[in-house]
């Protein structure tokens, strides 16, 4: 139905309640991202050379309550089965119903794209499809 839907002709979906205001608020919020990963590091960028740039969280959500920028910055964590720090988000995160299926069961482990991420960033970060 799912599928029919939405993924094969092609339509942007809305997936909501997922989760309890008292799941997202425990695991989500800020205080407790700040509590429980402020020491973990986390990619903010890339210097030109195509080298990470990595930052603290607690440095970062700093950032984010002083932010003034055009363009802010975001952190973009693309390995988190690589990131020791955001590793441990997973414990609290479901495939949706909807995705239960893993195409990538038929990939190479590693031949596969990173296909989870930890994004976090204020009002214009990111790109303009974002």
């Amino acid at each position: 139905m799912f599928a029919q839907k939405y993924v094969i002709p092609h339509l942007p979906v809305l997936i909501d309640g997922m989760y309890s205001p008292e799941h997202i608020k425990k695991y989500w919020s800020f205080e407790n991202l700040y509590q429980t990963y402020k020491d973990g590091v986390f990619k903010c960028g890339e210097d030109d050379d195509g080298h990470k740039l990595k930052i603290k969280l607690k440095y970062y959500l700093e950032y984010l309550i002083h932010n003034t920028d055009d363009s802010p910055l975001y952190l973009f964590e693309s390995s988190i089965e690589n990131n020791k720090d955001a590793k441990k988000m997973l414990e609290h995160y479901d495939v949706p119903k909807y995705f239960s299926h893993d195409y990538f069961d038929y990939i190479d482990e590693d031949k596969r794209p990173p296909h989870r991420w930890f994004l976090l960033g204020p009002e214009r970060s990111g790109t303009g499809v974002h």
